[in-house]
């Protein structure tokens, strides 16, 4: 995992963190293919493999996204399997047609390029959690 921006940095180091929390057996875990889906100055996702002994005995290899993102009272994560129809991206972009929806109507929407962040927020504040 190389990065050259700080928040991404942060970012790989508490994924590494959190998987070995939440691994099974964390002596036969590994985290590979790791790259960079989404950035911006205060979030980053990352998308990943892990393989690994399950609670079975067995070993399974998951493809997951990694979700990052520092606020004014700390940084908070989430971490979810991934199926090809739920990717940051495709929720970012349904997010985006939403917006442009909203803005048809005349309503209040965050402007396109917030909505990258809005997206990463609104996941992190469903299936996250601060960490500590």
């Amino acid at each position: 995992m190389v990065s050259c921006n700080s928040i991404v940095k942060d970012a790989e180091k508490q994924l590494e963190k959190t998987m070995m929390e939440m691994a099974k057996n964390p002596d036969t875990f590994s985290i590979t293919n790791v790259k960079v889906v989404y950035e911006s100055e205060t979030g980053v996702v990352l998308q990943f493999i892990t393989k690994g002994q399950n609670g079975f005995g067995g070993y399974s290899t998951s493809k997951c996204e990694y979700y990052y993102q520092v606020r004014e009272d700390g940084a908070y994560e989430a971490v979810m399997d991934l199926d090809e129809d739920d990717s940051f991206n495709e929720r970012a972009e349904g997010m985006l047609e939403m917006v442009e929806e909203f803005k048809e109507l005349g309503k209040d929407a965050p402007e396109p390029e917030e909505v990258g962040d809005t997206t990463l927020k609104l996941l992190i504040d469903l299936w996250g959690r601060k960490v500590e």
